[in-house]
């Protein structure tokens, strides 16, 4: 049988792409260049100009920026400048344990930013959630130390509290390791099960708890080409592309599925409850349950409003249709997103 080492040699280097970073692989290959570690390095580092370029662009444009926590020490209900240094000598010790970033890594975190900065802009420029809604950038304490990357604000009138501002926080991903969104929404639904509930701590609004404000929480994302194509646009300043883009029909759809999903989850948790606690006996018991009971109650109702207002947006988008769920079938990670949350109500409660 005849060889080919060479053949053999451009095998091996494509499978030590791949094993280093697949994303490295795709690059690579939209490229005629030699094979050599060298090309793939220029490569990456004309990745990263690009990406960086639509990230700058799209700050300027749009001047977004995330929520500084010392803001928040005259305001109530007040952080004290001490429990905030403490914050940031957490993240501090956090940044420290990942080392030196690499090339690959740097790329990485710039469209984790692009990303969260693109649907904040969608959101607050471009009526992606509706004319209702408005976003913001968390505090990078929210952000690294609580996983919250940013948050959506819905002014609406409520006729007992006259004026009540409700909201999501999300969570932006583009991962191309697919089972990462897995374990971001059972991660989730667990703490949300063990009352571990996700809080943004660092928020303009006038009903901002001392220990954070609780919002339900939705992950959202696209996958890796979907960011290339709009980066590429918005690093020309080809801003118009992101009105009407399809990103918008994919978050509100992630979105609408999370929260519908989790209202389900907390309304059979509060029926549960409500028997355990009338069926119980003993005092400490019967009070333990009624407090599972109130807590699967008030997460009913929070996913319960906010569902509304996503269903909404998405109903005068024409969003919900049957077109869009196969036009969207080729982006693995809205695909893997939705295909999660149907699963979270078929194990246990």
């Amino acid at each position: 049988m005849k060889y080919n080492f060479k053949y053999t040699l451009k095998s091996l280097f494509f499978k030590f792409l791949i094993f280093l970073n697949k994303d490295v692989l795709l690059v690579y290959m939209n490229e005629d260049l030699p094979i050599s570690f060298e090309n793939v390095k220029v490569k990456l580092e004309k990745e990263f100009e690009l990406v960086s370029t639509a990230l700058k662009n799209l700050e300027n444009e749009y001047k977004f920026t995330r929520l500084n926590p010392y803001d928040f020490t005259s305001k109530e209900p007040g952080y004290s400048k001490q429990e905030i240094d403490q914050e940031y000598e957490l993240l501090a010790n956090k940044r420290k344990k990942y080392g030196e970033a690499t090339l690959e890594q740097k790329i990485t975190k710039l469209k984790a930013d692009f990303l969260e900065r693109l649907i904040v802009v969608g959101i607050s420029k471009f009526e992606y959630f509706g004319k209702e809604a408005e976003s913001f950038l968390a505090s990078d304490i929210d952000d690294e130390l609580n996983f919250i990357d940013g948050g959506v604000k819905f002014n609406t009138l409520d006729f007992v509290t006259q004026y009540k501002l409700l909201g999501l926080e999300f969570d932006a991903t583009f991962t191309s390791d697919i089972e990462g969104i897995n374990t971001k929404i059972h991660a989730l639904k667990k703490d949300l099960d063990n009352n571990n509930i996700p809080k943004l701590k660092y928020v303009y609004d006038d009903i901002r708890e001392k220990n954070g404000l609780l919002l339900p929480k939705v992950i959202l994302g696209c996958d890796n080409e979907s960011i290339n194509v709009l980066i590429k646009e918005i690093a020309q300043k080809n801003f118009n592309v992101l009105e009407n883009n399809p990103i918008q029909d994919k978050l509100l759809i992630q979105a609408e599925a999370q929260l519908s999903a989790f209202k389900d989850r907390y309304s059979k948790k509060s029926v549960y409850y409500r028997h355990m606690t009338n069926e119980a006996t003993d005092e400490t018991k019967k009070e333990d349950f009624n407090l599972e009971q109130r807590l699967a109650s008030r997460l009913f109702d929070m996913h319960s409003e906010i569902l509304g207002l996503v269903r909404k947006a998405g109903e005068e988008k024409n969003v919900f249709t049957f077109e869009n769920e196969k036009a969207f079938f080729s982006d693995a990670v809205h695909v893997k997103i939705l295909d999660v949350t149907k699963n979270i109500n078929k194990q246990k409660q």
